[in-house]
């Protein structure tokens, strides 16, 4: 009887754990995605007269110093998505920064977390240092116009990526952002009050005032007297006025262009046709343009007040990398050292040479003199 017993609790405990056995003899199956990553397809030098094909002027660029440019091509693995990018080596870091806000517009706006980047419908504009940046949306490549007032407002295509695709591309291309030291040493910024985002242009040349002010005679800046010009919209009531903000080597300088531009524009001229507002203070000419009347002009133009304030105009250290500079310092004071050396070997020649001179043709004076004859010894016990 205990053993039937027996047999039934076994046979009921087999039963019982038969749904345990069979999940664990069922297999686990875990969904495996892959990671989108952005990597360099390829890299080619390009021609100046290539930068058309991406709404540039290669006069432009010859303004602003460039000497190198490259075409890199990104590409997104696994979603296999190309963006191509234009780098250009300018003149030094406020050349890339003319250049930054050349060729942005007000459809961009700055990207979070990363100073001097501006992404728009179909294109990306960076600056990092001495190089400008320039990325276009897929299929944008020869769609430019030369103009920004000439461009379709239908882009061909858009960036259609995540903000993580596109912040990793944005890392990959320009790496981080400039420093605050690198930020100090731009251009100052211009009053914020009224200024529409994206307006802001920091100009180096006629060419590139003729972009953007086609209907000023670029010619009165006077850029070949070393000239350099900064051009924003700011808001005035219902209103907008161009203001042109030029800065000169010295006050002799800008009080003589200002006295041709106020001749032939009219400057502070109630009566003209198009009002145009000025002043000179110091070494700045700031105009105040396309107003709707005088007083828009005038409200604009007391935004601007000139300051000035003495920096430490620090040498610049060139275009080598840290190491090399280093390497450079290192060798500098090595042959320093050996320079200081050889001063010493030849005061040590010249010493004892004198001596051997002196006794040999001059015996009998003190520079002649035995060292026993010269040489005072106490002998103090």
């Amino acid at each position: 009887m205990i053993g039937i017993a027996a047999k039934r609790l076994a046979l009921g405990f087999a039963f019982m754990a038969l749904p345990a056995l069979v999940r664990a003899d069922q297999s686990n199956v875990i969904q495996l995605t892959t990671s989108s990553k952005w990597h360099l397809a390829s890299s080619q030098k390009l021609p100046v007269g290539a930068l058309k094909n991406w709404g540039e002027d290669a006069a432009i660029a010859s303004e602003y110093g460039v000497s190198s440019i490259a075409l890199r091509t990104y590409t997104l693995y696994p979603e296999d998505e190309s963006v191509k990018t234009l780098v250009e080596t300018a003149a030094d870091a406020s050349s890339a920064y003319g250049l930054f806000t050349l060729y942005r517009d007000t459809s961009m706006t700055p990207w979070k977390d990363l100073p001097l980047t501006e992404v728009g419908p179909r294109s990306i504009v960076m600056a990092r240092g001495r190089t400008f940046i320039h990325i276009v949306s897929p299929g944008t490549e020869n769609s430019f116009t030369k103009s920004p007032q000439e461009a379709s407002p239908q882009a061909p295509s858009e960036f259609h990526f995540t903000l993580r695709q596109l912040q990793t591309l944005l890392e990959l291309a320009g790496g981080p952002g400039p420093t605050p030291d690198q930020l100090h040493a731009l251009p100052s910024a211009l009053p914020q009050t009224g200024l529409i985002q994206g307006s802001e242009k920091y100009l180096l040349g006629v060419q590139s005032a003729q972009r953007v002010l086609p209907a000023f005679r670029s010619e009165l800046i006077g850029f070949s007297q070393g000239a350099e010009a900064r051009l924003a919209t700011y808001r005035s009531g219902e209103g907008r006025v161009q203001v042109l903000a030029v800065t000169y080597p010295t006050p002799q300088i800008a009080h003589q262009r200002y006295l041709a531009m106020e001749k032939l524009l009219q400057i502070n001229n109630p009566q003209a046709a198009a009002p145009v507002c000025g002043k000179q203070t110091g070494s700045f000419v700031i105009l105040a343009m396309d107003a709707d009347s005088a007083k828009s002009a005038a409200n604009v133009l007391d935004r601007f007040r000139a300051t000035g304030y003495v920096t430490w105009n620090q040498r610049y250290p060139g275009h080598d990398t840290l190491v090399v500079q280093v390497v450079k310092l290192v060798i500098a004071n090595l042959i320093f050292s050996f320079i200081l050396a050889g001063f010493g070997l030849f005061g040590g020649i010249l010493f004892f040479g004198s001596k051997y001179i002196a006794r040999k043709w001059f015996p009998k004076s003190l520079w002649g003199q035995p060292d026993e004859a010269t040489i005072i010894r106490l002998n103090l016990q």
